[in-house]
């Protein structure tokens, strides 16, 4: 063992060191990634078969991980005041946890790309919350 956080403990100390939306947003843009792999994949063989079959799993696994994350940040940082300043922010962490299952269903890089752009929202919300300054330790 490394001694290193994993799983939820991960994601609680990423709100600590103030990059809170960074790890949905890098699992997002694996997602977006692998979409874009496995469009371009030709052929039948073995081995085109098996990259298929690693990338879906990777996709599934880093949208599923985007999940995870987004609902990490939306109950450990975001407060009731913070409805103040937006008041769309519950629709913007349902909407993105919605569009990680999307993603998972199908191999359309528009919806990969819905994805990014819903992290990108929460991320903006995350920002003008003081999210960095109040997040990280000192």
């Amino acid at each position: 063992m490394s001694g290193l956080p994993t799983g939820s403990s991960v994601a609680a100390l990423v709100l600590v060191l103030g990059v809170a939306p960074l790890m949905p947003a890098l699992a997002a843009r694996t997602v977006a990634r692998m979409v874009e792999l496995i469009n371009g994949l030709e052929g039948n063989d073995t081995n085109t078969r098996n990259k298929f079959s690693r990338c879906v799993q990777v996709k599934e696994q880093h949208a599923e991980k985007v999940k995870r994350e987004v609902q990490v940040i939306w109950s450990d940082y975001f407060k009731p005041e913070h409805l103040e300043a937006h008041p769309d922010l519950h629709d913007a962490f349902w909407q993105a946890t919605k569009q990680a299952s999307k993603v998972k269903q199908t191999l359309d890089v528009q919806a990969a790309k819905d994805l990014l752009a819903a992290i990108d929202r929460i991320d903006a919300m995350w920002k003008s919350t003081g999210g960095p300054e109040k997040t990280r330790v000192h």
